[in-house]
């Protein structure tokens, strides 16, 4: 079994009671899924520090940090947002995206890393949405650049829905390249300009997901990227009651393969 990083932190699981759109469970439950297939041990656990609000403040408003921070978000901005316990989530939300840095960091050494939370790509600068509160990837990917790590970035964003919050980020960036295949017809309503989105019809299965994969990958190839960082959204599986899309799983273990070939 081949071993690579792999980023948990015990409060990426927030145990809630209530009725919840969002499967905070999953984190949990991969865990304990990897570890029981052997693909998670002690020496390829790596636990993550959280970010600082400085380090948020390179990719969102100082004064939207500091409301998470300090626990102050509007009655708008969570409702906008749609967790519930909104204060537990500010305190994950420093961690996940320390999680997604550490993965990149470690990724640049080793090749290859996976935070097993993050993505949370609906976060814009001054506000956060759909379940999101920061942009872990957006953070991680300035804090590189920042720091002279790496020069170029290919972002490839393979959730059902649209990155939008991370295609806003980096608008006016050339230093970074967002990539985008999503149900056209769902959320969010009002899309975003990446450098390249690909809005799939609702229902669509495997050959036309995975042939829309290849064109994508092949017109990227040219792209110069010191890194890669991959949004491995499964909500696209003919399960997900709130995809629209219908690739089985057969189909995105095909689509990680392909995906990991090209980086």
């Amino acid at each position: 079994m081949p071993s690579f990083p792999i980023i948990f932190h015990p409060l990426y699981d927030i145990q809630y009671s209530g009725e919840i759109r969002f499967p905070i469970q999953k984190y949990q439950q991969l865990k304990l899924l990897l570890e029981t297939e052997g693909i998670l041990r002690r020496r390829n656990l790596f636990v993550p520090s959280p970010i600082t609000s400085s380090m948020a403040s390179r990719t969102h408003d100082p004064s939207y940090v500091n409301r998470v921070k300090n626990f102050t978000l509007s009655e708008r901005q969570k409702r906008k947002i749609g967790l519930p316990s909104i204060d537990r989530f500010c305190v994950r939300s420093f961690v996940a995206a320390g999680g997604t840095l550490l993965a990149a960091k470690l990724a640049l050494k080793f090749g290859f890393a996976v935070n097993a939370a993050g993505g949370s790509h609906h976060a814009a600068r001054f506000e956060g949405a759909g379940f999101c509160i920061f942009n872990d990837v957006a953070i991680a990917v300035n804090c590189l650049l920042d720091e002279g790590k790496i020069k170029n970035v290919i972002i490839l964003d393979l959730d059902v829905h649209q990155g939008d919050g991370t295609a806003n980020i980096f608008e006016t960036d050339d230093r970074v390249y967002t990539v985008s295949i999503h149900c056209q017809k769902n959320f969010p309503v009002r899309k975003a300009n990446s450098n390249l989105d690909k809005g799939l019809a609702v229902g669509i299965t495997d050959k036309i997901y995975l042939d829309n994969l290849d064109h994508t990958l092949s017109e990227i190839s040219h792209v110069p990227a010191d890194l890669l960082v991959y949004n491995a959204g499964v909500d696209i599986h003919e399960n997900d009651n709130l995809g629209f899309l219908k690739v089985s799983s057969a189909g995105i273990k095909l689509r990680e393969k392909k995906v990991v070939n090209f980086a």
